[in-house]
């Protein structure tokens, strides 16, 4: 793979074997690269083919101003959630999760509390997606 743009010290936007374009994440991955350098597989933690274009500018502007951290906790929700329900989860969810933490946390932060009325019903019926939602 080779870099197309450097995001930030954690994220890159990348071209693979294919050409198709991808965003990168990596714990400094960006850092000390320019345009055009290689980057190996190992040196990658989570990379994100873009597949709808129109998604590409959000995304990336997602990955570029969240927390590292928060990348990598969505990342082990993400992984304990596929344990736990044996079977593959499209690891898309992830932007989308990271995402929902995000504006969550900051609501949290500003104060505001909403509670789910359909507490009770979620957790009865979803006892495994609930208790994968208290592991966040």
């Amino acid at each position: 793979m080779r870099t197309t743009k450097i995001l930030n010290n954690n994220v890159i936007e990348a071209k693979d074997e294919g050409l198709s374009q991808v965003i990168i994440i990596g714990r400094g991955i960006g850092h000390d690269r320019k345009r055009g350098d290689n980057i190996s597989q190992d040196e990658v933690e989570e990379m994100f083919i873009m597949t709808n274009k129109s998604l590409f500018p959000t995304v990336k502007n997602l990955l570029t101003t969240v927390s590292t951290d928060l990348i990598e906790t969505s990342n082990k929700v993400v992984n304990y959630g596929q344990k736990r329900l044996g079977h593959k989860i499209n690891q898309n969810i992830i932007i989308t999760l990271t995402d929902h933490l995000n504006y969550a946390i900051r609501r949290a932060r500003d104060g505001f509390s909403t509670p789910n009325p359909l507490n009770r019903d979620i957790k009865k019926f979803y006892p495994i997606e609930y208790e994968i939602g208290e592991y966040a």
